[in-house]
């Protein structure tokens, strides 16, 4: 949609050229024939956190003509499209565009509820105009999360090879980022907290190579069950990426001492092989 919108921009931009005798000045809003209108982004993540009852998230709009007076544009729910359920959610009826601007601001709010689980639903937003031309909707993953202590799974842990991703046993698959080898089996990873307090990161060095091979990985913890999240490329073999299991596992705020990860390695099937699952143990030292 950006595209199309910056396009819609430049289309602007062009019809209002004219010789210097002229002022384009700002157009009529009972005159909209040229605007397009439409989100910035297509997409939008909206997290509760367990225990505040709600959260938000901002969507812009952009539009590509400029007014001096505000501007009201129709916004619906397509339910038809959404999983998200009504009480979950609570979208104005109406979005703004402010005069003289090209962007306006709809906040839509998450509610804490019993259908509120951590698992992502879709919550699909439209704007309406009988004027403008509209361009794509918005689709909301609206989900709820739960509140992780800033000291829980952080610090320097051994990262133990459980199983590998079928990539043969002569050599730890994952090791500690000091090492300056692939003789060397350094285990000692140091876990950080994320962007977010629901996120864990840490380096670590994936098959073969020295120091500088080391990549960061992030694993995400949602209400009791922990996976990486995001692909990992593989720095001696391009292609033999890593990422989440194919299943998550579980921890307790109780005890971070030893936390399993599952994970996927050559999530591609590069060379013609098969994605193949391998397992971990983050061990507190």
């Amino acid at each position: 949609m950006k595209n199309l919108y910056i396009l819609a921009l430049i289309i602007f931009a062009s019809l209002t050229t004219v010789s210097c005798e002229e002022d384009p000045q700002t157009l009529d809003v009972n005159d909209p024939s040229n605007s397009v209108i439409g989100f910035v982004t297509t997409s939008a993540n909206l997290s509760v956190l367990e225990g505040t009852g709600s959260g938000t998230v901002d969507a812009e709009v952009g539009v590509s003509t400029v007014s001096n007076v505000d501007r009201s544009f129709n916004v619906t729910v397509n339910t038809a499209a959404s999983t998200a359920t009504a009480d979950t959610y609570s979208v104005p009826s109406t979005v703004t565009i402010p005069a003289g601007s090209y962007i306006g601001t709809l906040t839509i709010t998450g509610n804490e509820t019993p259908n509120l689980t951590p698992t992502a639903a879709s919550l699909v937003v439209e704007i309406t105009s009988e004027d403008a031309f509209v361009t794509d909707a918005l689709t909301v993953s609206l989900f709820r999360v739960c509140p992780i202590p800033s000291t829980y799974l952080v610090g320097d842990y051994d990262l133990i090879q459980i199983r590998q991703a079928g990539f043969g046993t002569s050599y730890g698959l994952f090791r500690g980022p000091n090492n300056e080898s692939s003789a060397t089996t350094d285990r000692r990873v140091t876990l950080e907290v994320g962007s977010d307090q629901t996120l864990r990161t840490f380096l670590a060095i994936p098959r073969s190579g020295g120091s500088a091979n080391a990549r960061t990985f992030t694993l995400s913890l949602v209400c009791g069950s922990i996976n990486l999240t995001g692909i990992v490329g593989d720095p001696v073999n391009p292609g033999l990426n890593y990422g989440p299991g194919a299943t998550a596992t579980s921890y307790s705020l109780n005890d971070d001492s030893s936390i399993l990860i599952n994970y996927t390695g050559n999530v591609n099937g590069a060379f013609g092989g098969t994605p193949a699952q391998g397992q971990f143990v983050l061990q507190k030292r």
